[in-house]
């Protein structure tokens, strides 16, 4: 199997702290800290790619149940494993001082939100309410297939499903999640805040230290060699599949396509009602980079441009498909945008689980 990799998003800050005495890379419990954090990335991406590749991977997910459960458990456990470990690593090179970390992060962050568009919390305190409730026996994940597709969802003592709705990974009648979309997703945005993360760290870093230490060019690249990579087999299909999803690759470039991902929309409305219907035709949007317009209550504009032609032949069918009560679909008088007129009612759905 080829083996392909990406940059350690450590590495810059590592680099930077050879570069001046008492620096904490001799210290056990700070190396062990790096040391879990690409551990745990490791095993959070192996657990993914098994569900992307069942076949090949070994687990023999469609009969096992309780498989399923432990595997979707496990990635929630591991992205809420490696956020913390992430924040212990600042906290010992930083020294932050005590306090609620999530208010200590967001006031941190204001300065370099502008160009670090991942120095963000609210997609993990999405995840971690959920990883949270798996702890302390607050929620029941529900696995099933579709089609061949490992689908979710997690529900509370209420049954009601507490996981927010997202184009990128949810099916559009909103009853189910792909279990391989929806991890995909959340592992890249974890790995992308990560890296702007820890530029962040370095940034901060370097207002409190100076170099005493110059590193040779050798001296660099041989650090670089022994730390500088992250490796994952099968990495290619991986993002070829994110990709061809319109999802958000792993370890690519943090660039204006990957930057909309994270800005598609994400939101809690009940499946079947009106609210929903029209987040999930908002998300839809968001996922192809479509902008739009609502012009009433049932009707949507969206301008003609050459993003909307070029994935015509996937959106109009995916609208059409979530039973979003599409009407009809018509270009406007001056053929500048296309105007879809909707008869919105609240749905009722049944599903049949596997």
């Amino acid at each position: 199997m080829q083996a392909d990799s990406i940059k350690n998003p450590m590495f810059d800050l590592l680099l930077f702290m050879q570069t001046y005495e008492n620096n904490g890379l001799d210290d056990e419990k700070f190396i062990r800290k790096c040391k879990n954090l690409v551990t745990n990335f490791t095993k959070l991406y192996l657990s993914v790619d098994s569900i992307l590749n069942e076949n090949s991977s070994g687990f023999d997910y469609k009969r096992n149940e309780l498989m399923r459960i432990q595997t979707i458990e496990y990635c929630y456990l591991k992205i809420s494993t490696i956020w913390d470990l992430a924040y212990q690593i600042a906290d010992y090179v930083l020294g932050y001082k005590k306090g609620n970390k999530y208010e200590k992060l967001e006031n941190s962050f204001e300065e370099y939100k502008r160009s670090h568009d991942f120095l963000s919390l609210s997609w993990y305190q999405d995840i971690n309410k959920i990883r949270n409730r798996i702890v302390h026996g607050g929620v029941n994940i529900i696995p099933f297939y579709d089609n061949d597709e490992l689908m979710f969802n997690v529900y509370n003592e209420n049954v009601d499903s507490v996981m927010p709705h997202c184009s990128v990974y949810s099916k559009p009648k909103g009853l189910m999640v792909s279990a391989g979309s929806y991890f995909i997703y959340y592992t890249s945005i974890l790995y992308n805040y990560l890296v702007d993360f820890f530029s962040y760290v370095l940034k901060e870093l370097k207002k409190s230290v100076k170099p005493t230490i110059v590193l040779d060019e050798f001296a660099a690249e041989l650090i670089e060699e022994r730390s500088g990579r992250w490796f994952f087999d099968r990495l290619s299909e991986y993002n070829a599949y994110a990709r061809e999803t319109l999802n958000l690759p792993l370890g690519e470039n943090i660039n204006d396509y990957s930057k909309s991902r994270l800005s598609v929309t994400r939101f809690y409305e009940e499946a079947g009602t009106i609210p929903f219907k029209r987040k999930m035709i908002e998300s839809i949007a968001d996922k192809y980079s479509l902008s739009y317009e609502w012009l009433s209550e049932n009707e949507l504009s969206i301008p003609i441009t050459e993003a909307l032609i070029s994935c015509s032949d996937e959106f109009y069918p995916e609208i059409t498909r979530g039973d979003l009560d599409l009407r009809m679909s018509s270009p406007n008088e001056d053929r500048t945008a296309s105007i879809l007129k909707f008869e919105f009612s609240d749905s009722c759905y049944e599903y049949s689980m596997q």
